[in-house]
């Protein structure tokens, strides 16, 4: 079975260089682990599952600091998200080496929990405080 590649759309810009070039390499994560899935390529999925917490843990603090510095309730409303995000990897990181469950499961959940958190960034106007 072939998973398809998730596409940047235009609805999932917001008009800030920080921000979009962030989704755009969160996009690429998840086009990675669709090659992964793929190519039923084991060391690839696991090497997907390390860049997804790098992802969060790391690439996303520059936006944290920025936010917590322009309004907290707001900054905590996104943080909340991320920490939902990362244990969620951890979680099907753990799954997947243990049970070997369906990737597809995860991917479909990466895509989905990503248009939900551009929604909510466009929606509480985060990219206003960047």
């Amino acid at each position: 079975m072939e998973v398809k590649l998730f596409k940047w759309e235009d609805r999932f810009v917001l008009n800030n260089k920080l921000l979009d070039r962030q989704h755009e390499k969160f996009i690429a994560i998840i086009n990675e682990f669709s090659m992964a899935i793929d190519s039923q390529d084991c060391e690839g999925i696991h090497h997907v599952f390390y860049l997804l917490i790098h992802y969060v843990e790391n690439y996303l603090i520059d936006t944290n600091i920025k936010l917590l510095e322009c309004n907290n309730v707001k900054y905590l409303k996104l943080k909340d998200q991320q920490n939902k995000l990362l244990e969620r990897v951890k979680k099907y990181y753990r799954k997947f080496n243990t049970e070997k469950p369906t990737c597809l499961e995860f991917y479909n959940y990466l895509i989905e929990w990503f248009v939900d958190y551009i929604d909510m960034y466009k929606k509480e106007g985060y990219a206003s405080c960047l």
